[in-house]
This record gives structure tokens, sequence and C-alpha cells, in this order.
């Protein structure tokens, strides 16, 4: 039996739909109390990282495996590319690493968690108009 290929769009969406499950868990973690904030901020640099992903596999662009969502966006065609400033990708991007390690930053506020929310959402809410456009 071969394994099932999905198109294009259909593949996108499934990366579409791992970006918002990220942003969920972002979204959950930040309001919990009993939860490391910095958590939050990987899952919402993971959002945004998916959702710039969806938008390479519709367009058919082969990417690198990378966490840097500037080198990411930067595959996309300019109307297709997130209305979100360079160095807020850049420092969302941060996230990847910086959140999932103790001991080498400084410690993670919610107030910053938040902030990363707002720049993964706009990247989330900006692939999923594209992607379910099409």
């Amino acid at each position: 039996m071969s394994a099932r290929i999905p198109d294009r769009r259909q593949l996108a969406r499934e990366w579409l739909n791992y970006a918002r499950a990220d942003l969920y868990l972002a979204n959950r973690i930040v309001e919990d109390p009993e939860a490391l904030p910095a958590f939050g901020g990987f899952h919402a640099q993971q959002a945004a990282e998916k959702a710039i992903k969806a938008l390479l596999v519709l367009l058919g662009v082969e990417f690198p495996k990378t966490h840097d969502l500037v080198a990411l966006s930067s595959l996309l065609a300019d109307d297709y590319r997130p209305s979100v400033r360079l160095d807020e990708l850049a420092e969302l991007s941060s996230w990847s690493v910086e959140a999932r390690y103790p001991g080498e930053f400084a410690e993670v506020t919610r107030e910053e968690v938040r902030s990363a929310l707002v720049i993964a959402k706009a990247v989330v809410d900006y692939a999923s108009t594209l992607i379910e456009v099409q």
C-alpha cells in the first residue's frame, strides 16, 4: 500500500492546524499561574514558525530546518509575507531556544509572553486568511 501524498493546500492546512494548536497552548500556559511562562513563549514562536511554513508549503517553496522566522519569511513572495516587522520576528525567533532550557537566560515574565503572543497571533491569522481563502 502506498503512502497518501496530500496536495499542497491540504498539507498547508495541516501545518496551519499545528500552528493554531501551538497558539492555543501558548495562551493557556500564559494564563496558568502554575505553568512556567517561558513555555508559552516557546509555543508562540512555534505557532508563528508553523504558520510561515504553512505558507511556504502552499507556495511550493522548500525551506531549511530552522527556527529563524526572519529567514523563513524571506523565502515568501512579498504578497504572502506577514506584515509583522522583521525585528518582531527576530525577537519571536529567540523564544525557540531561550524558553527551552533553564539557567542560561533571564526569568521570563508573563507580560513578555503576552507580547510574543500578539506577534504570533498576527502571523497565524494572516496565514489563515491566505490558506483558507485559496
